[in-house]
């Protein structure tokens, strides 16, 4: 009996030291406040959800950024906290998850364009329409002749040539070939001579529009 009692003392006191153990390691790591942070910029304001976050480092949980925002962002980072700079790069405190600049916030516009180069154009040698796009979307060209004819439309996909968001232009060749291969009032042959009105087409919307000129 008194062997049983030792025993069972002995397995009490162990199971007292591993939960002191355990304690002791938890601890520290809940003080260090690693915490999944959600953070909304708009308009030069900043509305930040954290959870998680507990003594010395909680304080983080209040970074703010000093710059001014001109779209809205939705930020998300893993660890003590960020700041996020005009261009959407995030500068984390702790590892990042994720940081992003939300597409369906951006307004649908032609940036640039549209513009036939060279201008005017040669029938047998034929160009390309130009254009640059605030972000990934669907997009019609078109083109009519000075009565108002629709002479060929096209629709290109977003994120494709021609709907795709770049540093540089969309570059849509016009010639012998893309008539063939093109939409509505496609032929073999290219555009007579004379002037053309160029119309770039976002959901039943026109977005930008350009003149182009046809030699024989």
């Amino acid at each position: 009996m008194q062997l049983n009692l030792r025993k069972t003392c002995r397995i009490s006191s162990l199971t007292t030291g591993v939960l002191a153990l355990l304690f002791c390691l938890l601890v520290p790591l809940n003080e260090l406040g690693f915490a999944l942070q959600i953070q909304q910029v708009s308009s030069s304001r900043m509305v930040q959800h954290a959870t998680g976050l507990v003594g010395k480092y909680s304080r983080f949980a209040n970074q703010r950024s000093k710059s001014r925002f001109d779209k809205r962002l939705h930020v998300v980072n893993f660890g003590f906290g960020s700041t996020v700079n005009t261009n959407g790069v995030t500068s984390s405190l702790g590892p990042n998850l994720l940081s992003s600049v939300e597409e369906e916030s951006v307004e649908a516009k032609v940036e640039e364009g549209p513009f036939c180069y060279p201008n005017p154009v040669r029938q047998d040698e034929g160009g390309e329409i130009v254009y640059r796009l605030s972000k990934n979307m669907d997009i019609e060209l078109r083109i009519y002749n000075m009565r108002g004819q629709l002479m060929f439309k096209k629709m290109h996909n977003k994120g494709g040539n021609g709907g795709l968001k770049q540093p540089n232009w969309n570059k849509i060749p016009i010639n012998v070939e893309t008539f063939m291969f093109g939409g509505q009032g496609s032929d073999s042959h290219f555009l007579s001579a004379g002037v053309y009105f160029i119309l770039l087409v976002h959901q039943d919307k026109v977005l930008g529009k350009g003149k182009m000129v046809v030699k024989p």
